[in-house]
């Protein structure tokens, strides 16, 4: 199709502002058409449907005149080391991770690294093996909208080694046009006799501030742990402003910079 970039400009429609796709697990809302809209997507799949897949169940992005809360990684070669280790699995989303140090995980039958978060699932070979047992991934509880709001409602814990844990919804409420209330509940199993370290994830585009003290830096400028709940980034013309509400004994571990932009467990991939 060609383009007349003389043409005049025209009007455009102002088409619905919230869209939900029950079938592929992806709600995205926005305040407007305009360059400065923010918009809001989240994702949860309730199955499998491909060969390949991305651990992002309960995932959520927000963007404001450029990324504010985005995917981390990039493609540039499918199945390589970067694609396998970090591009696809949880920890480069903005979602749950849950990290035990006993944990091994695997992709195409291959040992992958240990980011705590979502299981491979087997490939789908037909159209059948889609509502297969071992294709059920996540399921959407509620989802609703009106001039104000978009309010999401999605359970993953079927993307996760049920041995690790049994619940895991979201609640994402979109209270337009600048604020965003992001709930989880969680609930792990087995506490008592194997490690459950439980983290949410944020990936910024540029490096947000943090208040409070630095209470650990493992990495100087790379890995430093705070003990405050506020942080704050500016990209572009937008800006996000984080305040972590529960629980009230969280930290916040910042990790990036040079050499450490896709870290996994020790290893930047």
């Amino acid at each position: 199709m060609y383009k007349d970039f003389t043409a005049p400009v025209v009007t455009k429609p102002d088409i619905t502002h919230d869209w939900f796709s029950d079938k592929t697990g992806l709600s995205v809302s926005r305040t407007d058409w305009n360059d400065t809209a923010t918009m809001v997507w989240f994702y949860n799949a309730p199955t499998k449907k491909a060969g390949h897949e991305h651990r992002d169940n309960n995932s959520f992005s927000i963007f404001k005149n450029s990324p504010q809360i985005n995917n981390s990684g990039y493609y540039w070669s499918y199945g390589n080391p970067h694609y396998v280790n970090y591009y696809m699995r949880t920890v480069a989303h903005n979602s749950i991770c849950v990290y035990d140090s006993t944990d091994r995980y695997t992709n195409w039958g291959a040992n992958v690294s240990n980011d705590g978060g979502q299981n491979e699932s087997p490939t789908l070979m037909n159209y059948n093996e889609i509502f297969s047992a071992a294709a059920q991934k996540g399921k959407w509880v509620l989802w609703g909208a009106g001039n104000d709001y978009c309010y999401n409602i999605a359970d993953a814990e079927q993307s996760y080694d049920t041995a690790k844990l049994d619940r895991f919804r979201r609640r994402v409420l979109f209270y337009k046009p600048n604020q965003v209330i992001v709930l989880d509940h969680l609930h792990l199993k087995n506490t008592a006799t194997k490690q459950r370290d439980a983290r949410f994830i944020l990936h910024f585009q540029k490096k947000p501030s943090i208040n409070g003290s630095i209470t650990n830096s493992q990495v100087l400028n790379h890995i430093e742990t705070f003990n405050g709940h506020d942080i704050l980034q500016t990209n572009g013309n937008g800006n996000v402003a984080i305040r972590t509400l529960l629980p009230v004994n969280a930290v916040t571990t910042r990790i990036g910079g040079s050499g450490y932009e896709f870290y996994v467990n020790g290893v930047n991939y």
